[in-house]
């Protein structure tokens, strides 16, 4: 029986190669916008849920507590400061200013890629009472997460507080912030 001869070489051409370099190139400039608007909707709806379930925290904390308890903006997690939310916020005892005697209950960290605020100035703290309400005269508010990257800027979420401390979550489309 004769034996073959195998003297054929085996592999890629250069052209085999680029034409699949090509193509992977192509998948690959296609994929990344649909990865970045991914991870910037999972930023938001992290952000949304750590939100929501601080003013959560805060209101069952002053029912178990039988004491005012308050959520407000902290870039340092100790204290309420005239900053954003999107810096850290806080969940602490006592309705009033800082003071030595309040017990920090909560410290969210900073969220370096989005936008958070409230859209109206007046609402910078939220503070429930014992009985599960937010303080007297709170008439309400909303919150604004947005991304920062512009081309993002539809993804926007919004939590409306309503007078009774509820919340909802909505997509009005438009940041203000």
């Amino acid at each position: 029986m004769p034996r073959k001869s195998n003297n054929g070489q085996k592999g890629f051409t250069l052209i085999e190669l680029t034409v699949v370099l090509g193509m992977v190139a192509i998948i690959a400039a296609i994929a990344t916008p649909s990865w970045s608007q991914l991870r910037t909707r999972s930023v938001l709806r992290a952000a949304v849920n750590d939100f929501t379930s601080s003013l959560q925290f805060a209101r069952s904390e002053a029912v178990r507590l039988n004491s005012p308890v308050t959520l407000c903006p902290s870039s340092d997690g100790v204290n309420c400061t005239a900053t954003e939310f999107q810096l850290g916020w806080i969940v602490r005892t006592g309705p009033g200013a800082n003071a030595v005697d309040q017990v920090i209950l909560q410290d969210t960290l900073p969220r370096v890629t989005v936008q958070m605020d409230t859209t109206t100035a007046a609402t910078r703290r939220f503070t429930f009472l014992p009985n599960g309400l937010p303080s007297n005269g709170f008439a309400g508010a909303t919150m604004e997460i947005c991304p920062k990257e512009a081309s993002f800027a539809s993804l926007i979420r919004s939590i409306d507080v309503n007078r009774t401390g509820r919340t909802t979550l909505s997509s009005p489309g438009i940041c203000s912030l």
